[in-house]
């Protein structure tokens, strides 16, 4: 047996249950011994009955005296209670709604019970303890893990599985050598597994949990620098710095620069003089200024004869962009291409589009300059995509932007193949935006404060988490809440609808009469999460706050306070109020402490997939290691520069051509 060996060839429960596993992705022994449990539960505590305490979670090892089955009058439940002795003393134990246990769980039989000790009118008792017959120690005895699962596939028949598996980690070869793994003190790879399913205490699960981590973040590095690698050795498309016509633009702009602006630029412009192509992140936090340092780039492209190509996500952001473009460029030609817009020629100098830029009709046989906004919306393959768009060989610059803050310890886990500039600092004249939890007892005062705001000719945005009525949620949908709005408590004022399922020309009607200021109360879902600048609108009222993460609740508060206007957030949330997670919302306005914050309360979640990095999800690691994510990052770059074709690690290299040929990059 070894890791390919196929989950149906690993004794009763693999034949019997192999549907159910592939359920999980479990087709292989491999698969299985990287199944990771989500927790675990203690009972390596081996007790007489003599020495039980109520309240104790514990493991008796224990003869079934007697056991019989009863049912209820009052739930016509059919009860399961068994009297265990084990020569100190006895104590009876019971089970709910499983009677099949008094033909397994004989008189006479030997078996270990493991639960909860509790006391019911002073006699104590064990509530459905886990069993399990004889000596062995797979259910009981030891720290328990407890795995994901599936319908009709309980933790028992993982747990007896993987205890079938573990002799096929024999057969596993580690695929790190010894040289590294003593440079980072790292235990073998069949070691990990083992005390990942078998934890021996809770030190020895830490470092078989570092290993694991470790190689699934090797494996990001590794890859990221060999796409890096890849980028240096092509050949790209110098763009000389066209001083003249950046001193003209810069000083056409109704604002001044920022400093982070200015250097995020000149980076940018230094980086594009080059023939090796340039691979440049440009993470700003949101009302920080990236899409005029977009456009000095662009500016300096069509100077040189030729070609930016900008790709958003949403056809708001890319409508959003378009019409920011020609307003701040009216000199230049700039086109718009989505699945339903289709302005100007393309030919143009600056083309800004989503996903239809990448589509065969669309030439760009003269991109220069490649801009992704919203990065982390995009996977690899589409970012390569848009890359191939030059026939003649030659590779355009890539600059990609987010208007998510990234925490430095996911720099390197996520974007190791992009140099990154930061823009942490806000335009002049931008007031801190008050913000504050509030819980349905102090919503009138919301009310109060947008009519207050209205009165004053500004504008205000309600967030709901979702579009239509729903019984799981608990909040307030965008629809209940547009009728409770316009017809109740602004039945005066002018209040509007936007969300997903919208149409686009519904959609970009409702924005249009938002931005021109018809519309004084607009009611959204997390379609306006980017993309959306209408400054005069200052109120920022999120629904149902604690359904959305850290990184969520700040994009929606930077859709306010983006002119001189004093602006304020709410977050309403219908329950816990004064979580933890809320209130670092309202004391923290620095979009990237806050995702800091968010990464040690709720780790990457929703924050961060890892689709865009070409390589599936991560199993084990979770980014919040720093010193981790260094030590993989300087591991792989050690493995590459002294083999760069990785032949001393064939299971890294294959690992990793394989992922390359899954995101089109081999």
């Amino acid at each position: 047996m070894n890791a390919d060996t196929p989950i149906g060839d690993i004794g009763r429960y693999g034949k019997a249950l192999g549907s159910r596993f592939k359920k999980l992705g479990i087709k292989t022994v491999g698969d299985l011994l990287l199944h990771p449990p989500i927790r675990y539960e203690d009972l390596s505590e081996v007790k007489k009955i003599s020495e039980l305490k109520a309240g104790e979670t514990v493991t008796v090892q224990a003869t079934v005296e007697l056991i019989a089955n009863r049912r209820t009058s009052a739930k016509r439940m059919v009860l399961t209670e068994a009297l265990l002795d084990d020569g100190t003393g006895k104590i009876s134990a019971i089970w709910f709604s499983q009677p099949y246990l008094a033909n397994v769980l004989k008189p006479g039989t030997k078996a270990s019970f493991a639960g909860k000790v509790s006391a019911d009118y002073g006699r104590l008792q064990l509530t459905s303890p886990v069993y399990e017959p004889g000596d062995r120690s797979v259910h009981t005895g030891r720290v328990i893990p407890i795995y994901p699962t599936t319908a009709n596939l309980t933790q028992k028949h993982i747990r007896a599985a993987v205890a079938m598996a573990l002799p096929a980690l024999a057969e596993f070869i580690d695929p790190l050598p010894e040289a590294l793994r003593e440079k980072y003190d790292l235990i073998t790879f069949p070691a990990a597994l083992h005390e990942i399913h078998y934890p021996e205490n809770n030190a020895k699960l830490d470092r078989a949990r570092r290993r694991l981590q470790f190689d699934e973040l090797l494996l990001h590095q590794l890859l990221a620098l060999r796409i890096k690698n890849a980028v240096k050795a092509a050949v790209g498309i110098a763009v000389a710095f066209n001083q003249e016509k950046t001193k003209d633009f810069v000083a056409s702009l109704p604002f001044v620069l920022t400093d982070d602006q200015k250097k995020a630029a000149w980076a940018i412009l230094r980086d594009m003089e080059k023939t090796e192509p340039m691979h440049r992140l440009l993470d700003g936090d949101v009302g920080s200024g990236k899409t005029v340092v977009a456009a000095v780039a662009a500016v300096n492209v069509a100077a040189a004869g030729g070609q930016t190509a900008i790709m958003a996500p949403t056809e708001v952001l890319a409508k959003q962009h378009y019409e920011t473009f020609k307003k701040i460029l009216p000199a230049h030609e700039i086109a718009l291409r989505t699945n339903v817009y289709k302005e100007g020629e393309e030919t143009a100098a600056i083309m800004i589009g989503t996903h239809a830029l990448l589509e065969d009709r669309v030439v760009l046989e003269n991109l220069t300059l490649a801009v992704i906004d919203e990065q982390h919306r995009f996977g690899v393959e589409q970012r390569q995509e848009l890359m191939k768009k030059r026939t003649d060989g030659r590779l355009p610059h890539l600059l990609t932007m987010t208007a998510t803050p990234i925490p430095r310890t996911l720099h390197l886990a996520l974007y190791g193949d992009l140099d990154i500039s930061l823009l942490r600092a806000k335009p002049k004249n931008r007031l801190p935006i008050i913000t504050a939890v509030v819980g349905p007892e102090h919503y009138k005062e919301v009310y109060a404060k947008v009519r207050a705001e209205i009165g004053l000719g500004r504008q205000a945005f309600f967030v709901s988490p979702i579009i239509d009525p729903s019984d799981t949620t608990g909040a307030k949908s965008a629809t209940e809440l547009y009728e409770d709005l316009s017809k109740r408590i602004f039945s005066d004022l002018s209040v509007g609808l936007l969300h997903g399922r919208m149409k686009p020309a519904e959609k970009e009607k409702t924005m249009a009469d938002f931005a021109a200021g018809k519309i004084q109360v607009l009611v959204a879902t997390a379609v306006i999460e980017v993309g959306i600048d209408v400054p005069n609108a200052t109120v920022m009222a999120i629904m149902g706050a604690e359904r959305f993460g850290l990184a969520q609740l700040h994009q929606f508060r930077g859709r306010v306070g983006r002119s001189a206007y004093q602006s304020c957030c709410f977050a309403m949330a219908a329950d816990n109020p004064s979580s933890q997670r809320l209130k670092a919302f309202a004391q923290c306005t620095d979009g990237f402490d806050l995702a800091e914050r968010d990464l040690q309360l709720r780790g990457p979640g929703e924050l961060f997939g890892t689709r865009q990095s070409g390589i599936e999800e991560m199993k084990f690691a979770t980014f919040t290691d720093l010193r981790l994510v260094e030590d993989s990052h300087e591991a792989a770059a050690g493995l590459l520069a002294a083999d760069p074709e990785l032949a001393s690690v064939p299971q890294l290299k294959e690992k990793i051509e394989h992922h390359e040929q899954a995101a089109h990059l081999g």
